[in-house]
């Protein structure tokens, strides 16, 4: 969850686009972790810049033990850190920083994956903010970078502006910015194919009676767990059937490196 999103946030429950989404994560995590021989290094390190409330990166954490987790975001602040490190303090291959100048300590060596979920449409210079990166001291030639985004400019909403997002992509936007910036793409796609159409009935909506985006959002869900359920699996099952035929989805994808 954004943590503009999360001040907002009641009972804490969970989207269940949250709850799909982060197995959508963990699946291009495993994915990427294969195929780039990451299983073998016991020691390789994630960092996940722009974590959020960290509930993602944790639930990775998790999923793949044998791997060390950095989660970062600018966003947060003293009490959050306190609050996550004590209530996260017997994950011991998960560490949260500010930024990724106090995750150094946690990062001996180069880092096997970067990943960006949902952060880039937040920064107004993209290009120019990836290019900085690539040039970081644990980012090497052979660093893997797993870049999610909203999809789709003309699904641009109030949720959207209420996010400070700048921009929504689509998968030619999103690889010509990332050629600019200077990285080859190594796979694309979208997933959530079912929820454009809600978003577009949102988005015509809007145009009709126009209204903020604070009653939008992952933290505004109020439905119980059967809904949750329901809905999650749904979104499960959309990423599961069309994950390989490269059709739309509210979500844009984009694996990389670092163009030699």
């Amino acid at each position: 969850m954004d943590l503009k999103e999360l001040r907002l946030a009641g009972d804490g429950k969970r989207h269940p686009w949250e709850l799909a989404r982060r197995r959508v994560v963990a699946d291009k995590v495993r994915s990427v972790a294969r195929r780039h021989h990451f299983a073998r290094r016991n020691q390789a390190h994630i960092v996940d810049l722009g974590c959020g409330d960290a509930y993602l990166v944790e639930f990775l954490a998790r999923t793949f033990p044998h791997f060390n987790f950095v989660g970062v975001d600018i966003n947060f602040s003293d009490d959050d850190l306190t609050t996550l490190r004590q209530t996260r303090a017997n994950q011991k291959n998960l560490s949260v920083h500010k930024t990724l100048d106090d995750a150094r300590n946690s990062i001996p060596d180069t880092v096997s994956l970067v990943t960006l979920l949902d952060v880039v449409e937040h920064i107004e210079n993209d290009k120019e903010f990836l290019r900085e990166l690539r040039q970081d001291s644990v980012i090497s030639s052979d660093t893997i970078f797993f870049i999610t985004v909203p999809a789709f400019q003309t699904l641009f909403c109030a949720h959207d502006t209420f996010l400070e997002h700048y921009r929504r992509y689509d998968k030619a936007s999103l690889s010509l910015m990332l050629h600019d910036a200077g990285f080859q793409v190594l796979q694309q796609g979208y997933f959530f194919l079912s929820l454009i159409i809600p978003r577009y009935l949102q988005v015509r909506r809007e145009r009709k009676q126009p209204r903020s985006g604070e009653s939008f959002g992952v933290s505004q869900w109020r439905h119980g767990v059967l809904v949750t359920s329901a809905v999650k699996y749904m979104l499960l099952l959309d990423y599961l059937l069309l994950r390989h035929l490269n059709l739309a989805g509210l979500s844009c994808y984009a694996i990389c490196k670092p163009s030699v």
